[in-house]
């Protein structure tokens, strides 16, 4: 009786999906440009984890490197406890924190949760200008 709660927990945190793969990686190269110093917990997975190889992974991991290559800058990203990631934007060793910072009762730090959203697109052969029910 006390195995379903167990594993129907589990599930909810995640412990048996895949681990997503980084398959957008930063690509700027020049040497004089700006760094997107990021910081974020590292045993969040699938956001922010660290992979079976030891390398830093996740969806957010993704998105800071999209972000960095649209912004034209190097993503520089540390994993590390939330104490010390909090600390390191505190101390402005970094610009930007994930994950965690929604709980951060940090003065000044603007608190998101979403950084994207869902989008329904239709597609057909004529234009769709609404849907009546």
């Amino acid at each position: 009786c006390l195995i379903f709660p167990v594993v129907f927990t589990l599930k909810q945190m995640g412990y048996f999906k895949y681990q997503p793969k980084v398959e957008i990686k930063n690509t700027v190269t020049d040497p004089d440009a700006r760094v997107l110093r990021v910081v974020a917990d590292y045993d969040f997975s699938p956001y922010s984890f660290i992979d079976s190889n030891n390398e830093i992974s996740g969806l957010d991991v993704e998105l800071v490197n999209e972000i960095a290559n649209r912004l034209q800058m190097k993503a520089e990203i540390t994993f590390d406890k939330w104490p010390v990631c909090k600390k390191m934007l505190q101390n402005k060793e970094a610009d930007i924190i994930l994950g965690l910072e929604i709980f951060s009762d940090m003065e000044g730090v603007e608190k998101t949760i979403a950084t994207s959203n869902d989008k329904l697109i239709v597609f057909g052969k004529e234009e769709i200008n609404g849907i009546n029910p």
